[in-house]
């Protein structure tokens, strides 16, 4: 590639307004030749996965350090840079790895530099969305729970209130008494819905301010097993951990327990068999831990699992409560990823998948 600091100074002139906009603290930046390779990185995108300018200089940009987590996205960059070399803008959407193999995601620019009708370069910029991303979902279930699952709860309970007073003004008969306490306990039943979604919703937002604090797996399972039981002491709860020692962010507590109160209240006998799992997977890149919570429940309807797993409701396709989008948030929060499976006749599995840098050491 010859000198780099000379390819330095052809590629941008002495201009000040250039190398404020370049080194812009919120942007990641790179310039890169017509065929793709590195030739400048802003500090902020090093600075995102450790190494030096130097090291990335002279690598195409899809073979970065950012994209490694992917061949699929790899090759989505690569089509993308060279579709900028033949002079189009080009814009995108994509996960990357930031250090510490925090997963994130950014929304991209691609744009051809000319000179003398010649594309000379390609400026690429991103911006971090990760947390505009996290936040819009979060609006987008708080308000259709306050539209759809609050006005319906709050139209039942009107409704049988309505009728206990009329009930009770008509007969006390003992057949109008068994009625009444029926309605009096869809009541009851609406009423506790309302407050563990009120609760839910307190929850996220604790955990979004919440810091790095870990937990070894070890502990993680046994708080798990003594919080369900002390609440579900007829659910049976089995673990298996495949390697000891590993530590998981504290907060995956609440999505581990929330996972298995979900299957508890939705076993036709309340009284599942959950099985915990801790899985090391090395082979990939970066290396990660599974935990999976897998119960011989009823499966979970695809349209409780797809507007989650996509990371977006619509009118006609939401979840019916706030349970798996917690897990996800708490998951994605830290850098994992979710993956929900589910059987009518073999049960569900919820497996989060937590990135572990030093399983590769």
């Amino acid at each position: 590639m010859g000198d780099k600091s000379s390819d330095k100074k052809t590629l941008h002139p002495q201009k000040p307004y250039f190398q404020t906009i370049f080194d812009d603290p919120n942007a990641l930046m790179a310039v890169l030749a017509p065929d793709g390779t590195i030739q400048r990185v802003n500090r902020p995108a090093v600075d995102l996965v450790s190494p030096t300018e130097t090291d990335l200089i002279g690598i195409p940009w899809w073979e970065g350090p950012w994209w490694k987590h992917s061949q699929v996205v790899q090759d989505d960059i690569r089509r993308r840079v060279e579709e900028a070399a033949t002079g189009k803008y080009v814009e995108f959407r994509s996960k990357y790895y930031a250090k510490y193999d925090k997963q994130r995601l950014t929304r991209g620019i691609l744009r051809p530099v000319m000179n003398d009708g010649q594309i000379v370069s390609i400026i690429a910029s991103g911006r971090d969305i990760t947390d505009h991303v996290h936040q819009q979902q979060r609006l987008d279930v708080l308000q259709r729970i306050l539209r759809h699952n609050f006005r319906n709860s709050l139209n039942i309970i009107h409704g049988y209130s309505e009728e206990i007073i009329d009930a009770f003004s008509q007969s006390d008969d003992v057949q109008k008494q068994e009625e009444v306490k029926r309605m009096a306990e869809m009541i009851a039943d609406q009423t506790m819905s309302l407050t563990q979604s009120a609760e839910k919703i307190q929850r996220l937002e604790q955990h979004a301010t919440k810091g790095l604090e870990q937990i070894s797996i070890e502990t993680l399972f046994i708080q798990v097993t003594e919080d369900i039981q002390g609440d579900y002491p007829n659910c049976i709860i089995n673990n298996t951990i495949h390697q000891t020692g590993i530590e998981v962010p504290t907060e995956f507590t609440t999505a581990v327990v929330e996972a298995i109160t979900n299957a508890i209240q939705y076993h036709p006998e309340s009284a599942p068999t959950i099985e915990l799992r801790a899985d090391v997977v090395t082979k990939t890149h970066p290396p990660h831990v599974e935990l999976c919570i897998a119960d011989d429940g009823p499966g979970i309807p695809m349209s409780e699992v797809e507007p989650v797993l996509s990371g977006k409701e619509t009118p006609l396709s939401h979840t019916s409560g706030i349970g798996l989008w917690l897990i996800k948030w708490i998951t994605e929060q830290h850098g994992g990823d979710l993956e929900i499976t589910s059987n009518e006749s073999q049960g569900n599995q919820i497996t989060i998948m937590y990135p572990v840098p030093s399983l590769s050491q």
